[in-house]
């Protein structure tokens, strides 16, 4: 495998460590059955705030485990590696603002589980790659939509027993954590100078976003062109002679 290809089988694999991680602690919060209620989100009791740091790693069962951990896994992989720069503060938007707002507007009941950041993750891939003109991270939001658009009915309640209200407020932080983030993380899609070399089967770019004022001495010494000399025209000399002829007395 060449260097890049390399490179790119690691980005993958570092991007994969933090949802491995936090499924991890997941499926050791199902091994601690006293928290799996107690520790989750009271909303406006002034004990239930625990529960925003907490109720992610706790799930009422391993059906409801299951059903989070993938999305987690995927949609954080996702994240890091498109979003190096501010994957981890755009997470900790979503966890802080998702869990906050169901304490305080949701139902008077435990609220427990990590679907509530899966919302805001899939909210901030699909809302992230509209505001952005990178084509890449268009993709990723329509695979989003591809993979997770079912996911709309979730905040829905049409079932009790289900905290749509944790899915609605997560889907709406990851909306406005792709907001504010809109101009930081990846760049726009790169613009390209693309100058023709004097060997018609060679071409080189230059990236416009790594140009200054003196752009135009940048790319020549770059492309490192002989450039032909430019022949010198001498002026033209003009000779003039002058003949003085007498004239002639008259008699």
């Amino acid at each position: 495998m060449s260097e890049k290809s390399n490179k790119f089988a690691l980005d993958i694999l570092v991007s994969l460590i933090p949802g491995t991680l936090l499924v991890l602690f997941m499926f050791l919060g199902m091994y601690i059955s006293e928290v799996r209620v107690e520790y989750g989100i009271l909303p406006r009791n002034m004990i239930g705030l625990r529960g925003i740091l907490l109720t992610p790693f706790i799930h009422g069962d391993w059906l409801h485990f299951f059903s989070n951990m993938s999305g987690i896994w995927v949609l954080m992989g996702l994240l890091v590696f498109f979003y190096k720069d501010i994957w981890l503060s755009s997470l900790a938007w979503i966890w802080f603002l998702d869990g906050f707002w169901v304490w305080a507007g949701a139902r008077e009941s435990f609220h427990i589980g990590a679907s509530g950041i899966v919302y805001g993750l899939a909210g901030f891939l699909f809302f992230s790659g509209i505001l952005r003109k990178d084509k890449g991270l268009k993709a990723v939001a329509m695979l989003v939509v591809m993979f997770y658009g079912g996911l709309v009915w979730g905040i829905v309640p049409i079932d009790p027993t289900m905290s749509w209200e944790a899915h609605l407020f997560g889907l709406v932080a990851g909306a406005i954590t792709a907001w504010y983030y809109r101009k930081d993380g990846p760049m726009n899609q790169e613009e390209y100078v693309w100058i023709d070399d004097i060997d018609d089967n060679a071409f080189k770019y230059w990236e416009i976003g790594a140009l200054d004022e003196h752009a135009e001495e940048q790319i020549h010494d770059a492309i490192e062109v002989d450039e032909p000399e430019t022949p010198k025209i001498e002026p033209l000399k003009w000779t003039y002679t002058y003949t003085f002829v007498p004239t002639k007395k008259e008699d």
